[in-house]
């Protein structure tokens, strides 16, 4: 098989040797070709067993009481959203799933929430019915955000970038956790539906902490593979790499992921996902990326440093 999802480990390249810490960006960017990699993390397993039993009990509640947290005009990026809502662009027919969406509030008079409000809502929980349920779902939302972060430090070594070069593009970014349940297909209404269509992911990277069964795949050159990650590790899937990139590697095409029925699942499956994009207002322009891979700025320094709420760019 040419394309694999490969597993490495986070911590062996924050605290391991050189030899350990080149292996560990070896391994991601090869597994990278498929969009993809497994990662071993330091998340507690308590705190997601808290935060999965908690939106079990969240889905498990009524229809009405959950459709009291939907938010009109938000478009899927907070609050409740319901079965057959939510359609992959590839397909015609709705996904079949329910999710609740979160993010982390920025203050009011922030100036990305003001430019950008569509991307920078009040979250809503369901505290009413579910006690704690904010606390806890803030919490695992922070938690996993600094793995992600922490991931694209490895990302950045592998693109032969400054360790923290992505450090300041995502502070502030718009980052949504995104709770789905998918119910057991044998109550779909018809045949066509499947829990999610092919499709692609737009944010900067993508978490995936843990699925209380198997479904996700991945599309390769060799077909579509199972995503199932080894016990303790996070399923890591990044798109938006520098167009300048000119090595095989992630960028060089938008990889595909579906979420489809194994035929071991008679019950709903639920699993969360946490997109973080990157900051608009500190991104660098790909020509100005490129420029600066040629000067050699990327290898020797981040990219933008934070100043008084604005970013000075290299």
């Amino acid at each position: 098989m040419s394309d694999q999802i490969l597993d490495v480990d986070l911590l062996a390249f924050e605290t391991g040797s050189k030899t350990q810490r080149a292996a560990v960006v070896d391994g991601v960017m090869r597994s990278l070709r498929t969009g993809f990699v497994f990662t071993a993390h330091d998340l507690s397993e308590s705190m997601l067993d808290e935060t999965y039993e908690m939106l079990a009990e969240f889905f498990g509640l009524g229809v009405e009481e959950k459709e009291s947290l939907v938010v009109p005009g938000s478009h899927g990026q907070v609050g409740y959203t319901g079965l057959l809502v939510e359609t992959a662009a590839s397909s015609d027919v709705p996904d079949f799933k329910e999710m609740l969406n979160w993010n982390a509030e920025l203050a009011e008079g922030h100036p990305l929430r003001r430019r950008y409000p569509h991307l920078y809502n009040t979250p809503v929980f369901g505290d009413d019915f579910v006690a704690g349920m904010s606390t806890v779902l803030t919490s695992f939302h922070e938690r996993v955000l600094a793995v992600q972060r922490r991931f694209l430090r490895i990302i950045a070594v592998g693109l032969g970038a400054h360790e923290e070069f992505f450090d300041d593009l995502t502070a502030d970014g718009p980052t949504l956790t995104r709770a789905i349940r998918y119910p057991a297909m044998s109550d779909a209404p018809s045949g066509e539906h499947i829990w999610a269509g092919e499709h692609g992911d737009i944010n900067l990277i993508t978490a995936l902490p843990r699925a209380t069964a198997r479904g996700l795949q991945v599309q390769t050159d060799d077909g579509w593979i199972d995503a199932a990650p080894p016990d303790g590790h996070v399923i890591i899937n990044t798109l938006r790499q520098p167009r300048c990139q000119r090595r095989p590697g992630p960028g060089r095409r938008s990889p595909l992921g579906r979420t489809v029925l194994s035929s071991s699942i008679v019950d709903a499956t639920l699993t969360v996902g946490e997109l973080h994009h990157r900051t608009d207002a500190s991104a660098l322009r790909r020509h100005r990326s490129c420029r600066c891979a040629r000067s050699g700025a990327l290898r020797n320094q981040p990219c933008g440093r934070r100043s008084q709420g604005s970013i000075t760019r290299c």
